[in-house]
């Protein structure tokens, strides 16, 4: 075909016309061309491949090598990273799969595959049963003595303190106020020193009581008839911890009248370690707020009363040959009700497991529900080096779970290790003197 009208044209030859969006579709295309290569060659060099499938595929093969080992073999090879909760377990009968590296820092809740410790004669597994009444006196690889007065990490005893807080009540919009304005004068035992001190407020409802002269059961009124807890922030320690804190407690005037508040004095220390230095105890009856605006208070803490909120029965055992820790959550008893309109509570543990006040990995049990005496014998397993044995520690929190707000409420602490009280360091080097067989003990639950 000739060209007419445009004499550069060569005659017999077909133009294609390339307009502005075809050139941006080439080089869309080279640019998706170059990132395919781009992403092959990351995923060869790479050996921790992000694509799922070439993850998968190769964990697969890793296994199924693993499988054909004998067992002297894969105790020696694979061996993780220390921090790591895979789910095997040396007296289970399934597979072992390896979690593969870990590295230093918080991660999220891992759910672990869980075994049954209850049957010791399939396990093959010996039993050493701690009685609480007769502690054994041994000694721990570091030397110190189980049983001391004062072992390493023994919580702080307050011997001086002070709290300047205000009360009000206004009756017009049915609301309690409390304002916590300041602690001072602070003085703890043996030079030890605040580090993260916070100021906690619980609410009780004081039990009805047919003899007023009699003033019994101070200590028994907490066990179950919490209402609501508050905590101010935490501050540095200094001289005078000014928190200048208002809470606002909807409440009517009958409530009023039947209600105990406690002000406690906590702190978290180096270990991540919540512990109560003091308290004061207000009867809202006996002090009269609805004939005055304000009433101000200045009060010196006592000695904190224990709270009967339950007991928990663990069991831990150290196989140093494949470096692993084990920790059996087995059952618990006598849990404070939480759920007012049940008269129950659902109870789970969740576990920490901590190093110099930081977490490596946190794992949970699961839910029990509307039990306040749940059965769990659930087990977990982390890879601990035997030369950071008595180093590492346990922070177990047993909480409430709230199903229809998607949230748990705090019942109490447990800690385990060579860091804590004489109970725990007994339990933590039965269990190093012990390896390979199981230390069971029966702990009380602490707030």
């Amino acid at each position: 075909m000739a060209a007419v009208g445009n004499p550069t044209l060569a005659p017999n030859v077909e133009y294609i016309v390339i307009t502005f969006w075809d050139k941006i579709y080439i080089v869309c295309g080279a640019a998706a061309l170059l990132l395919l290569l781009l992403l092959c060659m990351l995923c060869i060099l790479c050996p921790e491949c992000f694509c799922r499938c070439c993850v998968e595929d190769e964990k697969k093969r890793q296994f199924q090598r693993d499988s054909d080992k004998s067992a002297s073999q894969r105790s020696n090879a694979s061996k993780g990273s220390y921090g790591s909760t895979d789910s095997d377990f040396m007296y289970g009968s399934g597979d072992i799969k390896d979690s593969g590296p870990i590295r230093w820092m918080p991660l999220d809740v891992i759910r672990e595959q869980t075994t049954d410790w209850s049957s010791d004669a399939s396990s093959g597994q010996d039993v050493i049963s701690l009685d609480r009444n007769k502690k054994r006196i041994g000694f721990l690889p570091n030397g110190s003595q189980n049983g001391d007065v004062h072992p390493p990490g023994t919580p702080p005893v307050l011997e001086k303190g002070e709290i300047h807080f205000a009360l009000s009540y206004v009756q017009t919009e049915e609301k309690l106020v409390i304002k916590i304005n300041e602690v001072k004068d602070v003085v703890l035992t043996e030079n030890q020193q605040l580090i993260s001190p916070y100021v906690r407020v619980c609410l009780y409802r004081s039990p009805k009581q047919f003899f007023t002269f009699r003033d019994g059961g101070k200590t028994e009124k907490n066990i179950t008839n919490l209402e609501k807890e508050l905590k101010t922030r935490m501050k540095r320690p200094s001289d005078v911890l000014a928190y200048k804190e208002t809470f606002e407690i909807p409440m009517d005037l009958e409530s009023l009248k039947s209600m105990t508040i406690n002000i406690l004095l906590c702190d978290m220390d180096k270990f991540s370690r919540h512990v109560t230095l003091g308290e004061i105890s207000v009867n809202l009856k006996k002090a009269n707020l609805l004939n005055i605006q304000e009433r101000e208070y200045s009060e010196d803490f006592s000695e904190p009363n224990k709270e009967n909120l339950g007991t928990l029965t663990l069991g831990t055992s150290y196989l140093p040959t494949s470096e692993k820790l084990y920790l059996t959550v087995e059952s618990m008893k006598d849990l404070r009700i939480i759920d007012k309109n049940s008269g129950t509570t659902d109870a789970c543990v969740k576990i920490y497991l901590m190093y110099e006040g930081k977490q490596l990995k946190r794992v949970k049990t699961t839910v029990r529900k509307n039990d306040t005496n749940p059965v769990f014998n659930e087990s977990f397993s982390f890879d601990v080096p035997q030369t950071e044995i008595e180093k590492v520690y346990f922070s177990l929190v047993i909480c409430h779970y709230n199903g229809e707000k998607k949230g748990t409420k705090l019942i109490g602490r447990i800690y385990l290790g060579t860091n804590f009280g004489p109970e725990a360091r007994d339990f933590w080097g039965s269990m190093i003197q012990n390896p390979r067989k199981k230390i069971v003990k029966t702990f009380d639950i602490s707030s």
